[in-house]
This record gives structure tokens, sequence and C-alpha cells, in this order.
């Protein structure tokens, strides 16, 4: 949005961009599970990566959100939080497409790895096999 068309208090809280640039979970969530549908597992991968490591930043255990999705993350990976606003975190709608994400990506590699193990004929315990998400 051009800015003088966002609202005064909007860009105090830290907000011009939040139907911009900001990247909302649930589009994430939703993103990584269309990926992973695709076939994409890497590009899967790498947006709940993303997520997982704004979560994962030192100021948001200090507020007690570290193990919570948010809504909402700045274009650096960040929440966005600011002295007027945080993100609402824990964000049940943004959560349930990132599990949804995590679970499809989760059963798609566990296949792919059975699937090489049958084409391939390996032997051996699974416990051999380094796969990030299966048991």
């Amino acid at each position: 949005w051009p800015p003088s068309e966002i609202d005064h208090l909007k860009t105090f809280a830290g907000l011009s961009q939040y139907h911009g640039t900001m990247a909302w979970s649930w589009w994430l969530g939703w993103l990584a599970h269309h990926a992973v549908q695709q076939g994409e597992l890497e590009l899967g991968t790498k947006l709940l990566s993303w997520i997982a490591s704004a979560q994962a930043d030192p100021k948001l255990k200090k507020k007690g959100f570290g193990n919570w999705i948010s809504e909402v993350y700045q274009t650096g990976g960040d929440i966005v939080m600011t002295g007027a606003y945080t993100s609402e975190t824990p964000f049940l709608w943004g959560s349930s497409y990132v599990l949804q994400a995590v679970n499809l990506l989760n059963s798609t590699a566990q296949s792919v790895v059975v699937q090489a193990l049958q084409t391939h004929h390996l032997d051996g315990p699974r416990s051999e096999l380094t796969l990030r998400g299966v048991a």
C-alpha cells in the first residue's frame, strides 16, 4: 500500500505492511502443504523451517511464546513485536495450517523412505536411515 493510504496509527503500531509484505502463518502453512502435495519437499521443508526459526527467537521465549505459532511475521522472519503490538500468539488458525503441512511432510517423507527401501532392496534396521522427521 502507498504510505498515503495507510492509517497513521497502523504505522505507529508497526503494522503498515500488515496486508503488504508481512507473512501470515496460515498462508505459510497453506503454501508449505501445497508444495509438499506437488512433490516439492525441499520447498515445504524450507517454509516450515523458516517459521520454526522465527519462533525460536530468544525474545519470544522471555514472553512465553517460543513454543507457539504466531499470527504474522516480518519479511526478515521475526514475528511482529513492537511497543504497541505483538503478533497474536498462539494463533490457532495459522497453527492448524502449519500442523497440516508438517503432518503431510512427515507422511510423504516416510513414504519416500519406504519406496527407496523397496526399490533398492535395502536391508538392515531403519535406524540406519537418517531422514529428519521419520521415525
